[in-house]
């Protein structure tokens, strides 16, 4: 719902969230900050893309966005 009211009203929305799927399907925009003190360690623009629930599409900046928060998306062998 929150999607549909975005593209229909195009307001300028900030959303703080720690969930990375809700920020790729809902962002255009997506700024990933470092622990305190905090620092924008990398800007991701999705302006040009068409969202869905299928974020497949997203796999490589959602691994990328992962990464940059600390967490290993791979098991190692």
């Amino acid at each position: 719902m929150l999607r549909e009211l975005i593209d229909e009203h195009l307001p300028t929305v900030l959303l703080v969230t720690h969930d990375v799927d809700e920020a790729l399907y809902l962002a255009d925009h997506i700024l990933v900050f470092s622990a305190r003190p905090a620092r924008a360690l990398k800007t991701f623009n999705f302006t040009h893309c068409e969202k869905s629930h299928d974020l497949s599409e997203f796999a490589a900046e959602r691994r990328e966005i992962l990464r940059l928060l600390g967490i290993k998306t791979e098991v190692g062998h």
